[in-house]
């Protein structure tokens, strides 16, 4: 699966949080109530969101290259988990 090379970051536009990389949008978060109100509460949800998914790719690229590692101390719990949150980003 390719992905959007990162840095991804975070920035506020109209009252929204978007997921960036250079100049292109990756992705949007923004959490209001069924009838469009937005309050202070659920923005913090959604930058707490933005923030999450502009880490992506750095965590991506450290359960990928921490993997080995973990595998070379035996044991199959962290190989699971590292190998089911690599799994469920590569759509999986």
């Amino acid at each position: 699966m390719k992905f959007t090379k990162g840095p991804w970051e975070v920035k506020t536009e109209y009252g929204e949080f978007e997921i960036v990389s250079g100049k292109e949008i990756i992705a949007n978060s923004h959490k209001c109530t069924q009838r469009g109100l937005c309050n202070e509460e659920i923005n913090d949800d959604a930058f707490a969101n933005a923030c999450l998914i502009s880490a992506a790719p750095e965590m991506y690229e450290v359960l990928t290259e921490l993997l080995p590692a973990v595998k070379s101390f035996g044991g199959t719990y962290w190989v699971n988990k590292i190998e089911a949150a690599l799994n469920k980003a590569n759509g999986n």
